[in-house]
């Protein structure tokens, strides 16, 4: 609630009187903004430390340390599935068609009587709440919040995924985050595990690039997909009506 509550506030204040390309870049600022706000104001939110008063797996204290890592990647699996099939109920329905005429023209959405305002603020609202359970996940399983630990650079990974996954497509969106957020910013730390890759690896620590070696990969892949595959691994499908594409 507190993350659509702030999504709506964000749009009303500086994204009412935005173009479209022009969103993006402002909400990078914002975020921008509130980590500077953050770290420069220390009684406020303690900082660049954050908070550490969150106890990591709450629900699950008194069980076995196993137990509880488990536990909690099955509330996550239930949170991520239960989120993706309310998610389809806006992008599927009259509603979706709705947002893909204010995306594709906002002009010619206002012209058949939409009010393109009021869908922009559902947006920020929607992707506010979506934002602010995938925070709450993320601080119960680390036991702390620092905005330290989120860059402009992480907001470039959601970017990297939703490019390669292919935009306007949640099953793309959800095979994207899959090979950039795991596979790969994540994948990169087990390189020393796979034998045909140790040498990478060594090489990549005394170099000290293995910090830096998934961004690498995510920035090439960005550039590889814009060059010749803009549309993503699963392009965006046009409805159909009757049989017959609209």
């Amino acid at each position: 609630m507190a993350g659509a509550v702030v999504g709506v506030l964000i749009a009303i204040t500086g994204l009412k009187r935005l173009r479209q390309d022009y969103q993006a870049m402002a909400m990078l600022v914002v975020s921008l903004m509130a980590a500077t706000v953050v770290t420069a104001d220390t009684p406020f939110l303690n900082g660049n430390a954050g908070l550490v008063i969150f106890p990591s797996f709450a629900p699950f204290s008194d069980q076995d340390s196993e137990v509880q890592r488990w536990a909690y990647v099955g509330i996550v699996f239930v949170a991520c599935a239960g989120a993706y099939f309310l998610l389809r109920r806006f992008t599927a329905g009259p509603f979706g068609r709705t947002l893909r005429a204010m995306r594709d023209d906002d002009l010619a959405a206002q012209a058949v009587g939409k009010d393109v305002v009021r869908l922009r603020l559902a947006v920020q609202a929607v992707g506010g709440a979506f934002g602010g359970l995938s925070g709450a996940l993320l601080v119960a399983f680390i036991g702390g919040w620092s905005p330290s630990a989120w860059a402009y650079i992480e907001t470039l990974a959601l970017l990297t995924a939703v490019i390669v996954g292919g935009m306007g497509n949640d099953r793309g969106v959800t095979v994207g985050m899959f090979l950039i957020g795991i596979l790969i910013l994540q994948g990169v730390q087990f390189l020393n595990d796979v034998p045909a890759l140790r040498a990478l690896e060594s090489y990549a620590n005394r170099a000290g690039l293995i910090h830096d070696f998934g961004w690498i990969v995510l920035g090439t892949l960005t550039i590889v997909f814009i060059w010749l595959r803009p549309q993503g691994i699963f392009p965006e499908r046009r409805p159909r009506y009757g049989g017959q594409a609209s």
